[in-house]
């Protein structure tokens, strides 16, 4: 399988309008800034074969061989799969975001997928691969005939795995290795259309300098794996993009979300002294590596990370940067990463490992998080209820205990070995938090009647993720040990929004004066009642957000290892009145667009020279005051 490949005409998710064709790019395109840096270099134009197949049948006594043929490449696309996120996995990333693939292994197993096949195959005797074709084309249809960017996503998703079960049935042996051999020496910029998270994996990195797509938004899979993979990228980039020549020189800026064409001997210029700024801006960051995170007037606020996988790696960078702990570990993956629900032991090695990397510092654990749709097939006899594929996170393992019941028993054990709490996601109200913490309280009795050591007592918090928590936030205050405020889920559920469709139209929504007030109310509740209160979500690690947040009284912030940094330039520069000066303007705000300017106007005046994009842009970098 390579890579040196022209545009197909007959790649499903092509659409061109009329006469978009003769349209001429400009020479600076702006697009959704996806993954942070800079980098200049020439652009490769990238775009998959063409690997649908032509309509052809087969004799009906040949019907039930070619479905055999079917479930065997089915088989070999599921480890083609696996190696896929076993080489993500390997890759030196801070976060590993394999779990993408697990969706492409429901995909697989989907019965509309497996009946719609079987039938073209056994009553229409079709071939194999003309099965697939007809129903790629129908389902890639009906999703991108939604306009939704989700299910646009998700037909992007079913191609990218009906790519690899064609490759499957046109290559019986299967031996090939499933990577891109891009016919250059020197790194180039990759554009495309769109690229899928086997595209964005199999691209060898050393010829990447950056990723740039016409289609995509800044939670997409292209978005989440080139930050994982440390590769600058821009997404939403337009139609104009795929009219761009291979070898012609761009500068691509991941983090403004702009791709320069053919750039002039000035911008050239400007490009090393902005490059060269943005290092040397960086390095001052090391200089608070080991400072805490205290504001002008001496509040304290607790600098906390997200952990995926919590590998060495990840635990590192935070040690690295003094994180003050983990504030946000998503357990998740050692369920996405198995044919069957893992076992006791297998998490309490893991989580004993944790702790004692974290050397003492707290590591919050998240109970699982996933949906039925995703949990369901871990089960050996699940009961397939109505409607529980939309169930999730606490209510989820309420309803199936057996998805928890080993980790809570792993997770007793482990927490006598460091300072551990544990938190559950997606809290609705009180009765399911107390059902919740009597399944703590059972899994521990359990391991006293089977005498296994374990820890005398559990810090249990809520996650505030849902608006129904926000209204009772004071009750649940009362209930837990401490409250985490999940914005990521939060700010779509309170707007009603699907969280894959926030995208550049929407970048004012987080600062809607309901998200604002909702967070202040979990706040006050927590305040008032001694409860701590921590917001976990992408706002945390926003510098424009610190302000708001800790004039609220919120002072523990979880986010990844490489954004504290940056929080903690502008806490150690700004005091609690100030912060509470700021959000008392912006509360009296009645739009959303209303307080991102003014949030910005006041960022921008007082704190540019922290910020690295601007400082950046204008060279004014002073040391940490």
């Amino acid at each position: 399988m390579t890579a040196r490949i022209v545009p197909s005409v007959g790649s499903p998710l092509t659409r061109i309008l009329p006469g978009q064709e003769d349209d001429a790019a400009p020479r600076i395109l702006t697009g959704i800034a996806a993954s942070p840096g800079l980098v200049m270099g020439p652009v490769y134009v990238h775009a998959p074969d063409d690997w649908l197949a032509a309509d052809r049948a087969v004799a009906p006594g040949q019907a039930a061989a070619e479905h055999a043929r079917l479930e065997a490449a089915i088989a070999r696309t599921r480890q083609t799969i696996d190696d896929l996120r076993e080489r993500l996995t390997a890759q030196d990333t801070d976060v590993t975001e394999g779990f993408i693939f697990q969706s492409h292994m429901s995909i697989l197993d989907d019965p509309m997928f497996r009946d719609r096949v079987r039938k073209e195959i056994l009553d229409n005797h079709r071939t194999a691969d003309s099965a697939v074709t007809v129903f790629v084309r129908d389902i890639t249809e009906a999703f991108l005939d939604l306009d939704d960017r989700y299910f646009q996503e998700k037909a992007a998703d079913v191609q990218d795995v009906m790519r690899h079960l064609m490759y499957s049935l046109t290559e019986a042996d299967d031996g090939a290795d499933r990577s891109y051999d891009l016919d250059f020496d020197e790194p180039h910029i990759i554009v495309a259309s769109e690229l899928t998270p086997s595209d964005t994996v199999l691209l060898p990195k050393d010829k990447v300098l950056g990723l740039a797509t016409e289609r995509g938004g800044p939670l997409s899979h292209v978005a989440i794996l080139a930050n994982t993979l440390q590769l600058p990228a821009v997404v939403g980039l337009g139609s104009a993009l795929m009219s761009l020549a291979d070898g012609v020189i761009g500068i691509l800026d991941g983090t403004r979300g702009v791709l320069t064409i053919d750039p002039t001997q000035e911008e050239i210029d400007a490009y090393g002294a902005q490059r060269q700024r943005r290092e040397q801006f960086e390095r001052t960051f090391d200089q608070l590596a080991t400072e805490p995170g205290v504001t002008r007037d001496g509040t304290r606020i607790h600098l906390l990370t997200n952990l995926e996988l919590a590998d060495s790696h990840e635990l590192a960078q935070g040690e690295a940067q003094a994180a003050d702990g983990v504030g946000l570990y998503r357990t998740e993956y050692a369920y996405l990463a198995s044919e069957s629900l893992p076992t006791e032991d297998e998490l309490y090695e893991k989580y004993c490992s944790i702790l004692a990397d974290a050397r003492g510092r707290p590591v919050t654990f998240r109970t699982v998080d996933l949906g039925g749709e995703k949990v369901l097939p871990l089960l050996d006899a699940a009961p397939r209820a109505e409607g529980v594929e939309n169930v999730r996170g606490l209510r989820l393992c309420l309803r199936y205990p057996e998805v928890w019941e080993a980790q809570l028993r792993a997770l007793w054990r482990a927490c006598a070995h460091g300072d551990a709490r544990v938190m559950f996601p997606m809290v609705p109200g009180v009765a399911e938090f107390r059902a919740g913490k009597n399944a703590v309280t059972r899994a521990r009795e359990q391991l006293e009647r089977d005498g296994v050591p374990c820890a005398d007592r559990l810090i249990i918090g809520a996650m505030i993720e849902l608006p129904s928590a926000v209204t009772v936030a004071d009750l649940l205050a009362e209930e837990a040990d401490f409250l985490s405020i999940g914005t990521n889920d939060l700010i779509p559920y309170s707007l009603g929004l699907d969280r894959t469709y926030m995208d550049r139209t929407m970048v004012s929504e987080p600062y809607h004066p309901g998200v604002l007030r909702a967070l202040k109310r979990v706040a006050d509740e927590g305040a008032l009642r001694d409860t701590p209160v921590t917001v976990c979500g992408e706002m945390a690690g926003d510098p424009f957000y610190v302000l708001p947040l800790i004039g609220m009284g919120v002072h523990r912030l979880s986010m990844s290892a490489a954004s504290i940094p940056q929080i903690k330039r502008v806490i150690r520069s700004t005091t609690i009145q100030e912060a509470r000066g700021v959000l008392g303007r912006l509360l009296e705000l009645p739009t959303a667009e209303a307080v991102d300017y003014e949030l910005h106007r006041h960022m921008l005046e007082h704190y540019a020279h922290l910020l690295v994009s601007h400082a950046a842009e204008t060279g004014d970098a002073e040391h940490d005051g």
